[in-house]
């Protein structure tokens, strides 16, 4: 008998959600987990799409609702601890609206950054505000984590340029329809098609050929270079293309808060300097 998927409730997503939560709060995961995790939270339609964002964090998931049976002959009167089966299907209106409420507060949160992030152009970076640190993508576990979503979105494909903010990126590459056009796509938890513009991209880049280290040792040594200071500075982004003998460069941009742009420095596939751009 083929096995039957039980629609996840409100009231389980909200309880879902608010267990990652606590494990972010106790440090147990790490900010691009919590936002992977809160994401696929928001739009699971079916229980046995929860139960895996939980099922590391805690001893069970009886306490969350998810215990029930998906089998077809499963008992309709099992118990649940916590949850009683009256509660579990028949929500009061009120309490819906509750718990849809919860949900939409935790997405708000979870994807704060990105919302932010999206009311700026490629072209820009992060002057005009006063946030200090590195951003998610912008770390070691962050760079590592979208490079390997970006081989698996553009497997052996070349590429013209990649630049990586601290909470989104995007990614240019030829039209193949058209070779004057260029396809820009946008990462925000994942790789979408964003527009075309009518600019030649330069495709002779592969993703495979950029290393997280190279990109994280760029970022570091561009604060030396520019002899800025590492509590003030923001890295506003990396851009990530290919030198004259198709090996990655990159192209580090700094500001600071509401003074704005403090520079660029490029470095070469060793690490070593091959420009330096500080503001008139």
């Amino acid at each position: 008998m083929a096995k039957h998927r039980n629609r996840a409730s409100d009231a389980q997503r909200a309880a879902v959600q608010q267990a990652i939560d606590e494990a972010f709060a106790a440090g147990r995961l790490d900010h691009f987990e919590h936002f992977e995790r809160i994401r696929t939270a928001i739009k699971a339609k079916y229980i046995d799409e929860l139960r895996p964002l939980v099922a590391d964090l805690r001893g069970g998931d009886d306490d969350l609702g998810l215990d029930g049976d998906d089998d077809d002959n499963a008992p309709t009167g099992s118990a649940y601890t916590g949850w009683d089966a009256r509660r579990r299907e028949d929500l009061s209106h009120a309490k819906r609206g509750w718990t849809i409420g919860i949900a939409v507060a935790v997405a708000v949160l979870a994807i704060a950054g990105g919302a932010i992030a999206a009311s700026v152009t490629d072209g820009s970076s992060n002057a005009g505000t006063d946030e200090v640190g590195p951003g998610l993508l912008h770390t070691e576990n962050g760079v590592t984590r979208l490079l390997a979503e970006t081989e698996s979105e553009f497997p052996a494909q070349e590429i013209d340029s990649i630049l990586i903010y601290g909470e989104y990126a995007t990614l240019s590459q030829q039209d193949p329809a058209d070779p004057h056009k260029r396809i820009t796509h946008e990462f925000r938890g994942g790789w979408e098609e964003r527009r075309f513009d009518p600019i030649q991209a330069d495709a002779d880049l592969t993703v495979s050929s950029i290393d997280a280290a190279d990109v994280m040792a760029a970022i570091t040594a561009a604060t030396g270079v520019l002899e800025l200071d590492p509590d003030k500075t923001v890295i506003s982004h990396v851009q990530v293309s290919a030198d004259a003998l198709g090996d990655p460069e990159f192209r580090v941009s700094a500001s600071e808060g509401k003074y704005g742009d403090l520079g660029t420095a490029t470095f070469g596939p060793a690490g070593q300097v091959r420009e330096v751009t500080l503001p008139d």
